[in-house]
């Protein structure tokens, strides 16, 4: 019994410490991919920006 409960106390803590951090990556990451997500979204609006300014100005360039 004694055994078991010196397992538990020095296998315990690492245990927990690695699902807290587990937890922690998970939350983190969840910001991180939205942010990345949103930065996808406007960086394809700019493209289309860009875009249409050189349709614009091969036009103009023609006349």
């Amino acid at each position: 019994m004694e055994q078991l409960i010196g397992a538990i106390s020095s296998v315990g803590f690492p245990i927990v410490m690695c699902g807290v951090l587990c937890y922690y990556i998970f939350k983190i990451q969840t910001k991180l991919i939205e942010s990345i997500q949103e930065n996808t979204k406007v960086l394809s609006k700019i493209a289309i920006n860009i875009e249409e300014i050189e349709k614009e100005s091969e036009k103009d360039e023609q006349e």
